[in-house]
């Protein structure tokens, strides 16, 4: 048996909002919140960029089977310029109806995402 979230054993861990309401995977999922204090991604040229900005991060997550998939998005006008995707940040007014209202699901996650600061912490991989 394969263990969930595994396709040809890579570990899902990120879904995307633009399908997450069509696949089957995520169908029977409940959904969470991942508070961070920021994130990473790496740009072209393999350097490692922090975002943050002055309060906690909220990230919409999904949990199936109890394994916790953060739902991501096409990156907004801040992180765009270092990476094409981000995880989707819930303002705070939408983290109780994340939680407790999965009408408005599509609604929350069509927002275009908060203001976000960066900054490279290392220097190329290469």
């Amino acid at each position: 048996m394969v263990p969930f979230g595994y396709k040809t054993n890579n570990l899902i861990l990120n879904a995307r909002q633009e399908t997450l309401l069509e696949k089957p995977l995520f169908k029977d999922s409940m959904h969470c919140i991942v508070p961070a204090g920021s994130f990473y991604e790496w740009d072209l040229g393999k350097n490692k960029v922090e975002f943050y900005c002055d309060h906690i991060l909220y990230f919409a997550g999904i949990l199936v089977d109890n394994h916790l998939v953060i739902v991501t998005t096409n990156a907004n006008a801040y992180v765009k310029p270092v990476h094409s995707r981000m995880p989707v940040i819930l303002e705070k007014e939408d983290i109780d109806p994340w939680l407790k209202d999965i009408s408005r699901t599509q609604e929350i996650l069509s927002k275009p995402g908060i203001a976000l600061q960066r900054k490279q912490l290392q220097e190329p991989l290469f």
